[in-house]
């Protein structure tokens, strides 16, 4: 079993994942490629311990705006059914939930120093690592990857 302290999301038909131990240090990551998948691995993280659980989850939020609503319609939103789920298991585990929005991406990029992937279907997991380093960076638990290099 891997240390789960800090998880990340970026949420969706695909969602990808990130945990991170208490320190900030990566421990695995992944991406679920359906919705029933993304239920599975939060029945398993449930399984854990209560104290392997994750403390703090990240979410990337998601906004439908008016200029991509018709792009909705008939759709069954399955960015927000996962952000309802991680959102449930976040607060049985009573763990801090937070959300970040997308636009925060390309800060955690030049923090984290990994781009995300030009293929979209394999970047969820990027995405979720770096919505884990920024928030991680943003509240003092890892120093900047910049920082460090400018050292």
């Amino acid at each position: 079993m891997c240390s789960v302290y800090y998880l990340a999301f970026d949420p969706g038909t695909s969602t990808g994942w990130c945990a991170f131990d208490e320190e900030g240090e990566i421990t695995a990551k992944g991406i679920e490629r359906s919705i029933d998948a993304l239920i599975d691995y939060l029945i398993d993280l449930d399984n854990f311990e209560p104290a392997n659980r994750p403390r703090v989850v990240i979410v990337e939020d998601y906004r439908i705006f008016s200029k991509r609503a018709k792009a909705h319609i008939g759709s069954q939103v399955p960015t927000v059914q996962a952000i309802g789920m991680i959102r449930n298991y976040a607060k049985r585990w009573s763990a801090e939930y937070v959300l970040q929005p997308s636009s925060i991406l390309p800060i955690a990029e030049k923090w984290s120093g990994v781009p995300l992937p030009k293929d979209h279907s394999i970047s969820h997991d990027i995405a979720a690592y770096n919505h884990g380093i920024y928030y991680l960076q943003r509240n003092g638990i890892i120093k900047s990857r910049l920082h460090k290099e400018a050292t």
